[in-house]
């Protein structure tokens, strides 16, 4: 199943009213598609777990949040695991999606057959709900058994590259976008963050 499917799914069951953080790449194109004005595209390598939870603790319970990464990239940060546990009955939603592409994409493609991870042991290891999905209509009942807080692999398959863009994404249109809907949605006044030079 294609990435972009799959996330439309998780989509359809979680529904608009949630924050996601994305990692750059598929996952954020996914999110973007489906939440546009939603999402926080930041980079992989492990910030994505940690970033939602921090929105998630920083707005308390009326937050409801989605983190979306690729298998790599949140095997980087699998310290989150152990502060989504901590957290986990203090927060009303939290969603932690992983694409897994079966493939070490930094590693030259490698597949991940190779070297193969008990997803879930891992999550059980954490207490969290843990629920996996290969085929689209698998989707909607793994999203809802990890509800409220829990852990979703999707076994992801992406043969066909991301589209040319149409237009530069602007990092920081979508930092603007994406604070403003935060302001609303948790009617707060948010400080004007620091400028980079």
């Amino acid at each position: 199943m294609r990435s972009v499917d799959a996330v439309g799914l998780v989509h359809d069951v979680l529904g608009d009213d949630v924050v996601v953080v994305a990692g750059v790449g598929r996952s954020a194109y996914c999110a973007l598609r489906y939440w546009p004005g939603r999402t926080l595209p930041v980079d992989a390598l492990g910030d994505v777990l940690p970033l939602a939870l921090g929105l998630a603790v920083g707005f308390g319970p009326r937050a409801r949040l989605v983190s979306l990464e690729g298998d790599g990239s949140f095997l980087f940060g699998l310290n989150g695991l152990t502060t989504l546990a901590m957290l986990g009955d203090r927060l009303a939603s939290f969603t932690a999606v992983v694409l897994d592409n079966d493939r070490y994409e930094s590693a030259g493609g490698l597949p991940s057959r190779h070297f193969p991870l008990d997803w879930a042991a891992l999550a059980a290891a954490f207490r969290l709900r843990f629920a996996q999905a290969g085929e689209l209509d698998e989707i909607p009942a793994a999203a809802r058994a990890t509800a409220p807080v829990g852990l979703l692999r999707l076994m992801v398959h992406d043969d066909v590259p991301l589209p040319v863009p149409t237009r530069p994404e602007n990092g920081r249109e979508t930092v603007h976008a994406f604070r403003a809907m935060l302001a609303a949605r948790y009617e707060v006044a948010l400080p004007v963050a620091a400028r980079k030079f």
